[in-house]
């Protein structure tokens, strides 16, 4: 493939990518092929398939094999842990456009930061009832819910949101673990 093509494949790509930032599985897994593929003319090997390995080629295919096994080992780890689902109750707080955070009894956990995180499942949020939600910035504010979550509690992020609830501002307001307003 010439140079030119595989850098108009790479931007088109790039285009999908960002539209589809929300999915993690393209952004690391797919993402990864195409750059090997169009940056580095890795696509496949169908050049090379009638050269017999060398030493270093066999070397090569072993690294590839361990990186192998150690992506495996990532995604059943990754789904062991969509195992560990909590509830997280605290108030809920989307400030300015894609902006999204949960503050609970255990610190603030980011669930979206416009242009860069954003946790999977954002479309399981529970829908905000006006009674409930403090506007603080034109339509953005806050709320108090509970969100059933998978978490990275060493990043304080909400990895995965499976659902979850809307309260009372008095059911935050009342708890002793949470800031009187967030």
């Amino acid at each position: 493939m010439k140079k030119t093509s595989r850098v108009i494949l790479f931007l088109f790509f790039c285009i999908l990518a960002s539209m589809l930032s929300s999915c993690a599985f393209f952004a690391e897994y797919l993402g990864g092929i195409i750059l090997d593929c169009v940056l580095l003319d890795e696509c496949g090997n169908n050049s090379k398939s009638n050269i017999e390995p060398t030493s270093e080629s066999t070397i090569n295919q072993e690294e590839e094999q361990d990186t192998t096994e150690q992506q495996q080992e990532k995604i059943a780890g990754n789904k062991h842990e969509l195992d560990k689902t909590e509830n997280r109750c605290g108030w809920l707080e989307n400030p300015t456009p894609a902006n999204w955070w949960l503050t609970d009894r255990d610190g603030t956990w980011t669930i979206s930061v416009q242009g860069g995180y954003q946790a999977s499942g954002m479309n399981n949020m529970p829908p905000m009832g006006e009674r409930e939600y403090v506007r603080t910035n034109g339509n953005y504010g806050y709320t108090c819910a509970c969100l059933r979550v998978v978490t990275d509690g060493d990043e304080m992020r909400i990895i995965n949101i499976q659902n979850g609830e809307q309260l009372s501002l008095k059911t935050c307001h009342q708890d002793p673990n949470l800031p009187e307003n967030p």
